[in-house]
């Protein structure tokens, strides 16, 4: 069977008419680059099926596309496509994808889900929950013939200095208000002439995030936290569907995204619509 026949198979099976699966076929064909593919399916490579699996859900115009690790055991150019084909298709539908590749999810998405032990214990827009992640820290790789450990001493004389330490040649320096007190530690350092090869803010990754979340729910287990423990097990598992939005419906309970305080997701009842035009939420 090809790629057309493929469609036309699936369309007649939904009901749809011939006219609305030619018009559909050649859309989403274009729209995952198999519109000159006359090969039969068996031959495509896992990629192209992955592609062609695309299409196909999409084929009835789903208002909510579930996607199962699409990218697992592709290789870049396989991953890179499909992504691209998830960027595009967030515009007319809420897509819902697990995955354990980080970077993919930093790369596309707008919100995150956290699963730990079946629980969903953190969840939130994914700029918003790295915005409340940021510890104000900046990254100084200095020059070779530097006495590393004397600047450490100065540094911690400055008040507005919470934290500061040393590996080899590069400083760690967690601050207050970082973007006005950077800058003074930029001045210190210009001023005593010492050479910098690198200058960098700490920047919260989703992969840290997810490290820390996960091991402390781990934690409340070994430890013993009794009460932590019982507010994790009030949670249904139908409690924990994540939060989706769209501009034609929502549904799940609006999580708490303060994990530390709570230990657990799903103590919302908010079940307003919402008027986003769709998003792309992965839940890890």
């Amino acid at each position: 069977m090809k790629p057309k026949e493929y469609l036309k198979l699936c369309g007649e099976i939904t009901g749809l008419s011939e006219k609305q699966i030619k018009v559909k076929s050649e859309e989403l064909l274009h729209l995952v680059g198999l519109e000159n593919s006359d090969r039969r399916i068996k031959g495509f490579s896992r990629g192209m099926k992955q592609r062609l699996g695309i299409a196909q859900a999409l084929l009835n115009e789903p208002r909510l596309l579930i996607c199962d690790e699409p990218t697992s055991a592709l290789d870049p150019i396989g991953r890179k496509e499909i992504l691209d084909i998830l960027s595009i298709v967030r515009k007319q539908t809420t897509v819902v994808f697990s995955t354990h590749i980080l970077s993919d999810v930093e790369r596309i998405c707008d919100s995150v889900g956290i699963l730990e032990k079946g629980k969903l214990c953190l969840e939130g827009e994914l700029s918003k929950l790295k915005q409340d992640s940021r510890q104000d820290g900046i990254r100084i790789v200095l020059g070779n013939d530097v006495n590393v450990q004397q600047i450490v001493k100065e540094l911690k004389q400055f008040d507005f200095i919470k934290k500061v330490s040393a590996k080899n040649h590069e400083l760690t320096l967690h601050l207050k208000h970082i973007e006005e007190n950077g800058a003074k530690v930029l001045e210190y350092l210009v001023m005593k002439k010492i050479p910098i090869k690198q200058y960098e803010e700490l920047e919260p990754t989703l992969e840290n995030l997810f490290v820390e979340v996960v091991k402390w729910i781990c934690s409340i287990f070994k430890e013993g936290m009794d009460g932590e423990r019982e507010k994790l097990s009030l949670i249904n598992p139908g409690d924990c569907v994540p939060f989706l939005w769209n501009h034609k419906f929502s549904y799940g309970k609006a999580p708490s995204r303060d994990y530390r305080k709570h230990g657990y997701a799903g103590d919302g009842t908010d079940n307003t619509r919402s008027n986003r035009n769709g998003c792309l939420y992965a839940v890890l």
